[in-house]
């Protein structure tokens, strides 16, 4: 496993994990959404803020975070991959990026099926449930990461 920067060369291996992906985000269900998220995708892999995870020569998993505050901003791991801990080794690697302080992701909210693998995992790597809120048109379910200044990648 590989977990590594991702330049504006690997968009188009970005694109079709995320067209696979695509019906569990909201906003990527049009053309128009999947435009505007490849722009958005460039923009964090021109800024060194953009993890992808390869396996056996393949894009497994994909990760976009923020530093300032500290966001968990899109993460999506091909069905194939899933559970050969490709997500906590992007969210790890993505952590360390980030530094000490708190965490926010967002996910679906309980009772929607597209979301229910996303909050285990979250609650696993040591996030808790914030307030259901409103993003890209749908219901979405803010959790938080509540880091210590000393802490660096989630684990004192």
């Amino acid at each position: 496993m590989d977990i590594r920067r991702s330049g504006p060369e690997e968009i188009g291996e970005w694109m079709a994990l995320t067209q696979e992906m695509r019906h569990d985000f909201p906003g990527l269900e049009t053309e128009e959404g999947m435009a505007a998220h490849r722009q958005t995708v460039l923009q964090y892999m021109e800024a060194g803020r953009a993890l992808s995870c390869w396996m056996d020569g393949t894009l497994a998993g994909v990760l976009l975070y923020t530093r300032a505050p500290g966001s968990l901003d899109f993460l999506a791991v091909r069905r194939y991959f899933r559970r050969r801990h490709a997500a906590e080794r992007l969210v790890r690697t993505a952590l360390k990026q980030i530094g000490p302080g708190n965490v926010t992701v967002m996910t679906h909210p309980a009772g929607v099926p597209e979301g229910q693998a996303a909050r285990a995992f979250y609650r696993r790597m040591g996030f808790e449930e914030g307030p259901v809120t409103e993003a890209f048109g749908a219901p979405v379910q803010v959790l938080y990461l509540r880091r210590s200044a000393k802490e660096k990648d989630g684990r004192e």
